[in-house]
């Protein structure tokens, strides 16, 4: 759908009123009345007697110019009906279609209440930046056109009651080219804590989104939602699609930006009853009992009985000793669960410790180096690879990227390879910013044909899922 602005009406007069004062300038110049000139005028005009040859070549030259002219005149005269017929087109239909989505300028992060139902708008190119808004629904919510394009997983229920976290990441595409492309400078364009109701403005400065996104719902460091849909408009986006708890509401592309409108209802009448009428009983009687006799009984006897004798018993056995038996343990939130076949996703859970803190048994087959102050650091930019395998010819190849963003402590990583199986090794690297220097490396088998279970650790990054033929097996937390 397009749209004709105010500014663009404004200046669609302007150059009818400017065209309208040309057009009567020319027609009462002297000059004979529009549209009845024709190129018969020109071979007329030779009869005309200036007393030279040279006189009537120049009488021929301006008969022509007159002739082009009117010409003109009315070619501009068609087109300016066009014009009027088109804008008077326009101003109907923009009259009966009120509730169109209206171009607005861009606006910082607040909560808005929908007008009804959002306007059906087509994205038609790729835009830099997305209005979304947090309903706090779950995956079966989800409601768009991008059928296989678009994915929705729960892996908590989501409470509306409190605020989550939210994280836009660049999703890792399944084309190996576009992969490693997409994960230079890979961070977040939107991180965040928000409330159900909230409208999020995702922005990338300027530049346009990548393909494909990723939406993640955290609660502390437990990862609930996790959603990936195709952000290019090469496939159906829509203004109101749902994608689990993400409604979209705005975008902002070279066609301009497109929003919602915000609700515009007047407040509630006053309230026409009266106020309920006084109350008709009074007050009960006065009681007219009198009170009650004097009572006539004495009162009881002493007792007579003396008091039990002393008892004879010896005291009862002091307690018993202090519990000898230490507590129980804390339950273990992750099973030791074997990886059985190669993985096509891992879960890595950044725990921000050292080498030091390794634990796992795949022995010279996992290796870590490195800074043995990262736990330090609150977050961290890690990437997953895959890793250098010695030979000199195949690692002048750049390597694979399967994951690359900002992390924080307790953050869960989802390593994807679009489907496919990982390599047979992996390598880890742990950097204190984006552009910073690398604290760690690590490296480790990650075919599952050596011991790889769940609540492995490798130095800062611990196993906590993995998704293969058998299925997908998550810690409990």
């Amino acid at each position: 759908m397009k749209f004709i602005t105010k500014s663009a009406t404004v200046a669609m007069l302007a150059f009818l009123a400017v065209l309208t004062a040309a057009l009567d300038e020319l027609s009462s110049d002297g000059r004979p009345a529009r549209g009845r000139r024709t190129a018969e005028g020109a071979t007329s005009s030779v009869k005309i007697e200036y007393g030279s040859e040279q006189k009537v070549r120049e009488a021929d030259d301006q008969s022509a110019t007159i002739v082009a002219l009117e010409l003109q005149i009315e070619r501009l005269t068609l087109q300016r009906n066009a014009l009027m017929r088109q804008l008077e087109t326009t101003e109907r239909r923009l009259a009966k279609n009120q509730s169109s989505c209206p171009r607005v300028q861009s606006t910082a992060t607040a909560t808005v209440t929908l007008s009804g139902q959002c306007p059906t708008i087509l994205c038609a190119s790729r835009p830099t930046i997305f209005y979304f808004q947090y309903t706090g629904k779950s995956c079966a919510s989800s409601r768009h056109s991008q059928s296989d394009k678009a994915s929705c997983n729960d892996y908590q229920a989501i409470s509306t009651e409190s605020d989550v976290r939210v994280t836009f990441t660049t999703a890792n595409s399944s084309n190996k080219r576009k992969r490693n492309n997409e994960s230079k400078g890979n961070g977040a364009y939107f991180d965040r804590t928000v409330s159900k109701g909230a409208t999020m403005l995702i922005d990338n400065g300027g530049e346009k989104f990548p393909a494909n996104m990723n939406i993640q719902v955290y609660k502390g460091a437990v990862l609930l939602q996790a959603v990936t849909f195709h952000s290019s408009c090469s496939n159906n986006l829509y203004i109101g699609d749902i994608f689990g708890a993400f409604k979209l509401i705005g975008f902002n592309n070279q066609d301009g930006e497109f929003i919602c409108p915000v609700e515009t209802r007047d407040p509630t009448k006053t309230p026409t009853r009266d106020p309920t009428k006084v109350p008709t009983h009074g007050p009960t009687k006065t009681p007219t009992h009198g009170p009650t006799k004097t009572p006539t009984r004495d009162p009881t006897t002493p007792p007579t009985r003396a008091p039990t004798k002393t008892p004879t018993g010896s005291p009862t056995i002091s307690p018993t000793k202090t519990p000898t038996r230490s507590p129980t343990v804390s339950p273990t939130p992750c099973p030791r669960v074997i990886c059985e076949s190669r993985a096509t996703k891992f879960f890595f859970q950044y725990t921000g410790g050292s080498c030091s803190k390794s634990k796992h048994s795949q022995g010279s087959k996992a290796s870590c180096s490195g800074n043995q102050q990262v736990s330090a650091y609150d977050g961290a930019h890690v990437t997953f690879t895959s890793a250098s395998s010695g030979n000199k010819k195949k690692d002048s190849k750049k390597k694979e990227v399967y994951f690359s963003g900002w992390v924080l402590k307790g953050d869960v990583a989802i390593v994807d390879n679009g489907g496919g199986k990982f390599p047979a090794d992996m390598e880890i690297h742990i950097y204190e910013s984006i552009s910073g220097s690398e604290i760690q490396t690590v490296a480790f088998h990650s075919s599952c044909s050596k011991n790889l279970f769940l609540g492995d650790v490798f130095g800062a990054m611990k196993v906590v899922g993995f998704e293969n033929k058998e299925g997908t097996t998550r810690c409990s937390s």
